[in-house]
């Protein structure tokens, strides 16, 4: 094989393709997918075409589709090689983050511990705190899977804006400390 498929990255609603290229006249190419529970083979429908090709079409993406992975089975005479696998990333823009709930903040307003829940789709990277003058504020807070704990006490009444990266892009929401 001379050449392998590569990571694609592409927007909800965007179509993907990824491509491998074989030595030799006469190669069969078919290709498998992995959504976490290991490959299997795939059929050409819905938002598959070109399963028999080396060229594989995967269009109409959704969340569903992040970090599903691919690769291909190419036989040539008594030969079987399988591809490196390769993997779609949803690129993530502001309407995007927008659109979807990626964090959710509860209970606010309160005056003990704020509870972030994460949407798991989105790789946590950062959290900040600021008061409405942008002052980054020190806080405590424990991670517990796909939840986050912030401790408040150590902050005045009032308004905060919690910022967290998620996916190389900012999600803010405003709590309320009473």
């Amino acid at each position: 094989m001379i050449l392998h498929p590569v990571d694609q990255a592409m927007h909800i609603g965007g179509t993907v393709q990824f491509s491998v290229t074989a030595t030799g006249n006469g190669a069969t190419y078919h290709w498998q997918t992995d959504t976490g529970q290991g490959f299997i083979s795939m059929n050409n429908g819905g938002q598959y075409s070109g399963v028999a090709t080396p060229v594989l079409s995967v269009s109409s993406l959704s969340m569903a589709n992040q970090g599903q992975r691919f690769r291909c089975i190419v036989t040539l005479r008594s030969c079987k090689e399988i591809s490196n696998d390769a993997a779609i990333r949803i690129a993530l823009d502001a309407d995007t983050l927008a659109e979807i709930p990626v964090i959710m903040l509860y209970p606010n307003p309160n005056s003990g511990v704020f509870t972030i829940r994460l949407n798991q789709a989105y790789p946590f990277e950062d959290l900040r705190v600021r008061d409405m003058l942008g002052r980054d504020m020190p806080i405590q807070y424990r991670r517990e899977s796909d939840e986050i704990r912030i401790q408040s006490a150590s902050l005045e009444k009032g308004n905060y804006t919690v910022s967290i990266k998620v996916a190389g892009s900012a999600v803010s929401k405003v709590f309320t400390v009473e």
